[in-house]
C-alpha cells in the first residue's frame, strides 16, 4: 500500500530534519513568522479597540516577540551535538 500524498510529505520533511539544532532554529523563525504575522493583525484591528486594551495587546505580542528572538540564540548554543556524550553542550 502506497503512502499518502500527506504522509509522504511529512515523512521527506522529518528526513530532512533529523538534526534537533536544525529543527529547533526552523521552528523558531517559523514562530518569529507567526508572531510577526499576528503583530499585523493586531494593527490591523486596532482602530476597533480602546487605546489601553491595543496598548496591553502590543505589550504581550512584543514580550512573546522578544523571547523567540532570544531563543533563536539560545537553542542552538545549548542544544547537544555530540550524541555519545548527553551532558556536553554543543560546540
Amino acid at each position: 500500500m502506497a503512502l499518502s500524498e500527506q504522509v509522504k510529505a511529512l515523512v521527506d520533511e522529518v528526513a530532512q530534519n533529523t538534526s534537533i539544532e536544525a529543527s529547533a532554529t526552523m521552528a523558531l523563525t517559523t514562530l518569529v513568522g507567526k508572531i510577526a504575522d499576528l503583530e499585523a493583525q493586531i494593527a490591523a484591528l486596532g482602530a476597533g479597540m480602546s487605546a489601553e486594551d491595543l496598548a496591553a495587546v502590543q505589550d504581550a505580542t512584543k514580550a512573546l516577540s522578544e523571547t523567540a528572538v532570544a531563543l533563536q540564540a539560545a537553542v542552538p548554543l545549548n542544544t547537544n551535538t555530540n550524541p555519545a556524550n548527553p551532558a556536553a553542550p554543543s560546540a
